[in-house]
């Protein structure tokens, strides 16, 4: 595995030929930042976060209904 995440404290002086490419993959930091949002999305639904059903199968129809949900597909 690699980090994605930049370093902090990574300041690049006026001039400088480095660029954030050289410090981390651009590519991969975008994708991450899709599913990071995409998870935040999903726990918005309280029932989800708070994992109240026990039942993995109803979790996970819930899990299917939130993403439905998220992408408009009944509402």
């Amino acid at each position: 595995m690699t980090p994605v995440i930049p370093f902090k404290g990574v300041y690049l002086p006026e001039g400088s030929e480095l660029g954030p490419e050289d410090f981390y993959d651009v590519k991969l930091y975008k994708k991450r930042n899709i599913i990071e949002r995409f998870f935040g999305r999903l726990k918005e639904n309280k029932r989800i976060a708070m994992r109240f059903d026990k039942m993995d199968s109803t979790f996970l129809s819930f899990i299917a209904l939130a993403i439905s949900k998220l992408y408009k597909l009944f509402c």
